[in-house]
């Protein structure tokens, strides 16, 4: 039976369950073999970094982090500004290869260390412009989701948002290989759109205790920190005694 037709639980949860196989279309499908494990711990209204389970028990994760853990400053003891509080994560950043790039280890991670990273980059989340790209990559899905929150706004995104749309046949499924760069005018509202459908968190709103219970409070949310976090200028960190 096809994993999407099932109901599937992550590892480190007992209340997240999903009858997604994960898929993001036109972008990656899992083997046949894979279990996609949903992260119950993402603070996030969405899921960006997606954890799946090989056959043999490994996991790996799509997108692929090749390089994000220098990027989500994980790959230092103090790198955030302050020591870590669990330098674990810095061993574990180094042994999968987050802090380089084209590392094969990136795909056979345990499981549930893979799920403790992806939460740690979905807690600093937020969507930014790089050049003439959306920073960190996002599939056409999440985009698409995006425009849908422009069509009542006379969107200056909507011949991007159509040219995203028509790349997949909705009969078929099938998928043009093709990369559409969005206009100017087009990054200056579906950024601000993909980080409101993500729930990321704008500089001066609170936190909750979700977000700030453990490693990786997120760097754009709250004048004041959360319990067992210091404010460093890029990040909240978790500092030696939180």
């Amino acid at each position: 039976q096809h994993h999407s037709e099932r109901e599937m639980r992550s590892l480190g949860s007992s209340n997240c369950t999903t009858t997604s196989g994960g898929s993001r279309p036109g972008y990656h499908s899992p083997g046949a073999n894979d279990i996609y494990l949903p992260n119950c711990d993402n603070p996030l209204k969405r899921e960006l970094w997606r954890v799946f389970q090989k056959q043999d028990g490994t996991a790996y994760m799509i997108p692929r982090p090749d390089g994000l853990g220098n990027k989500y400053q994980i790959c230092s003891y103090t790198s955030m500004g302050a020591p870590l509080n669990d330098g674990s994560i810095v061993e574990k950043a180094q042994k999968y290869g987050l802090c380089e790039l084209n590392v094969s280890s990136i795909n056979s991670m345990v499981p549930n260390d893979a799920l403790e990273i992806s939460t740690i980059f979905h807690r600093q989340l937020r969507f930014v412009q790089n050049g003439q790209f959306i920073d960190p990559f996002v599939p056409d899905d999440d985009i698409l989701a995006a425009c849908e929150i422009l069509k009542s706004q006379g969107s200056g995104a909507a011949t991007y948002c159509d040219e995203l749309k028509n790349k997949c046949n909705p009969e078929t499924g099938a998928c043009i290989e093709i990369m559409i760069t969005p206009t100017q005018a087009a990054l200056d509202e579906v950024i601000p759109a993909l980080n409101k459908i993500y729930g990321v968190k704008d500089p001066g709103d609170p936190c909750n205790e979700v977000q700030g219970a453990t490693f990786g409070c997120p760097v754009a949310g709250c004048i004041e920190p959360p319990k067992g976090c210091t404010y460093s200028t890029a990040a909240y960190a978790v500092n030696s005694l939180g």
